[in-house]
C-alpha cells in the first residue's frame, strides 16, 4: 500500500472542498474532489484508497498530487494544448482548406490516381499544409465532407468491349 500523498499548502482542506462542490466541469471536479479527500486528516488515505474511491488509478492520483504541488491550483484544471478548443491538437485544416478539399473532390485526381480514400485525403492535407496529420484524418474530413465508404461495383465481362472479351478469354 502506497503512503499517504503530501500536498503542498496551496489551500486549506475547507478551500479544497469549495472547489471541488462549486466546480461544474465532471473532469475537473473529480480532481478536486481527490485532492480534498487526500487533504482530510480523519483517515491518512493513501493515493491508492483515493484512486479505487474515485474509480481511478493510483497513478492518476500521484500524476494530479505532483501537478498540484508544482503549479498550486492552476495546475489541477484540464490541461488543454494550446491552439485548440477541443484539448486534442489543432485541426489539420481551416474553413478555407475544407472548402478546398472539396473542390479537390469533386474536380481533381487524388494523389497517385485512383479513386480518393482517407490515405489520399491524408496525403493530399500534408502537400497543402506542409505537415502530415495522422492517416485516419483524411477519413474524418471525408466524412465531414458527406462522402462514405461506397466503391464502384466492376462492372460485368460481358458489358466490356469486344478486344477485353478476347483478351479475358484468352486468358483461360
Amino acid at each position: 500500500m502506497s503512503s499517504p500523498s503530501r500536498l503542498a499548502p496551496h489551500l486549506s482542506e475547507e478551500a479544497l472542498r469549495l472547489k471541488y462542490r462549486q466546480c461544474k466541469n465532471s473532469a475537473d471536479r473529480t480532481r478536486w474532489q481527490a485532492l480534498w479527500l487526500l487533504a482530510q486528516g480523519l483517515v491518512p488515505k493513501s493515493q491508492r484508497e483515493v484512486g479505487e474511491l474515485l474509480d481511478r488509478s493510483h497513478t492518476w492520483v500521484g500524476r494530479l498530487v505532483r501537478r498540484y504541488n508544482a503549479q498550486g491550483p492552476e495546475g489541477v484544471p484540464t490541461q488543454k494544448r494550446a491552439g485548440s478548443s477541443s484539448g486534442g491538437t489543432p485541426a489539420a485544416l481551416d474553413a478555407q482548406g475544407i472548402a478546398a478539399l472539396d473542390h479537390a473532390l469533386e474536380h481533381e485526381s487524388p494523389p497517385g490516381g485512383g479513386l480518393w480514400s482517407g490515405v489520399k485525403v491524408t496525403l493530399w492535407i500534408g502537400e497543402r499544409t506542409g505537415v502530415q496529420p495522422h492517416r485516419v484524418t483524411g477519413w474524418h474530413y471525408l466524412c465531414t465532407l458527406g462522402y462514405s465508404e461506397q466503391v464502384p461495383r466492376p462492372s460485368h465481362p460481358q458489358a466490356a468491349s469486344k478486344e477485353v472479351q478476347v483478351a479475358f478469354q484468352k486468358k483461360f
